[in-house]
């Protein structure tokens, strides 16, 4: 449409680029993008073109005439609806490399659901368009909760099995009693961090009530707050023995908002958690924005050419950007809850591999951050069992619910008496 415009009109265009990205965006947020989408769906398609246009006689009054013929595509008109908003934007020469590095993946609301009695969790991974972010396949935030330290309702989850995938615990408030099968039992409190590598098998509980407490610790909480992930192995490695870690957050010196839960960022490691080579480059950062909004380095990552990017509001709202040459991209403004999930291409030149700056609209701010290399294969996941082929995923299924103890072992410590049933 526009090069056949131009010719008519003598415009001096050589050439058009056209970047497109495609986003769900519920009504509440809606209002953030475009006050003229309609209140009343709950949710809606984005799909944002980004034009560059060639010719280095045009000039600011071609590139906005332009723009408008751009709106004017009959494609456009025909997808615009109700249900779909369509955008368009002009990119410059200087930028538009910078600009393609990060593409948009989704955005979406954590839902609702009951982890034991009384105990609601907000769900954010799996999603049904977004299954993973990096070696990331499954977020879940509990809390904030206060409760009565004798009486709760308290994070109580029985015996319950795993395969092919490492799991993560992380608490802001609170304390929690982990137990599993190979033996280890470890307290984790606010910072601290629970991993168990799952491999071909393993049944583990996660303890909040006073009687288990108190096994540990002689002072009860009165609040619960955290997050737990779960990261797929590769699929070489899916089924080795099970192993568990427990430890503390990182502090990142140059970054006092932020601690390194796990994995790599710029020159900060865990090492107290050693991860196998073939997850790749990963890593989960708490950001905390109490203080101070903080802009990070994307610093490139050696035989890695992209990344994928999760950020989960944990508290309070955030405004993101990211930022090369001094300019910023992608400007997104998130409320609790809400997760936003992108691709990152680093350029081939170090110096130009940008930021992303994270800024706070409301106290007691705080992000969950986390990253990494793509799954080269997707992952099959039922309930707690996760594989690259169906077929082990029903032996386990069928091992637990014939409490198979050599494929299943009984959590050690515990009576067992609790294990949760495969649904």
């Amino acid at each position: 449409t526009l090069t056949m415009y131009a010719q008519r009109k003598n415009i001096p265009l050589e050439g058009v680029h056209v970047n497109l990205s495609h986003s769900k965006v519920y009504h509440e947020d809606a209002t953030k993008i475009d006050e003229e989408i309609p209140k009343k769906k709950k949710k809606i398609d984005l799909i944002h073109r980004r034009l560059l246009l060639k010719g280095k006689e045009l000039t600011s009054e071609h590139r906005t005439l332009l723009l408008k013929i751009a709106d004017r595509c009959p494609v456009h008109n025909t997808l615009e609806s109700d249900h779909v908003r369509i955008k368009t934007s002009l990119n410059d020469d200087d930028n538009d490399d910078h600009e393609n590095m990060v593409t948009l993946l989704a955005t979406f609301q954590a839902r609702s659901s009951e982890l034991s009695p009384g105990f609601q969790v907000q769900r954010v991974l799996p999603y049904r368009k977004q299954r993973s972010v990096g070696s990331f396949i499954f977020l879940d935030h509990f809390g904030p909760l206060d409760f009565d330290p004798t009486n709760g309702p308290f994070l109580n989850v029985g015996p319950h099995p795993h395969i092919g995938l490492c799991t993560l615990t992380y608490l802001y408030k609170g304390k929690l009693l982990h137990r599993d099968s190979t033996g280890a039992q470890a307290l984790i409190e606010p910072g601290g961090v629970n991993f168990m590598i799952a491999g071909k098998g393993v049944v583990h509980s996660e303890r909040g009530k006073p009687g288990d407490l108190a096994q540990a610790t002689d002072t009860l909480p009165n609040q619960c707050h955290g997050i737990q992930l779960w990261l797929a192995l590769p699929a070489s490695s899916q089924f080795i023995d099970p192993t568990f870690y427990s430890t503390r957050s990182i502090p990142m010196a140059k970054f006092p908002q932020c601690t390194l839960i796990i994995g790599t960022f710029n020159e900060y490691t865990q090492s107290d958690i050693p991860l196998l080579p073939q997850m790749g480059s990963l890593f989960l950062i708490d950001i905390d924005l109490t203080t101070k909004n903080i802009t990070l380095p994307l610093q490139k990552i050696p035989q890695q050419p992209l990344i994928e990017i999760g950020i989960f509001v944990v508290s309070g709202s955030v405004r993101i950007s990211f930022i090369n040459n001094n300019k910023e991209h992608h400007q997104t403004t998130m409320n609790q809850g809400v997760t936003a999930v992108f691709n990152y291409s680093f350029h081939a030149d170090d110096a130009t591999n940008g930021f992303i700056s994270f800024q706070s609209l409301e106290e007691n701010t705080r992000i969950a951050f986390f990253g990494g290399t793509p799954l080269p294969e997707p992952r099959i996941m039922r309930w707690n069992f996760v594989a690259v082929d169906k077929a082990d995923i029903d032996s386990a299924a069928q091992a637990w619910t014939n409490l198979d103890r050599s494929r299943f072992p009984p959590v050690v410590n515990e009576a067992n008496d609790d294990s949760i049933p495969l649904p």
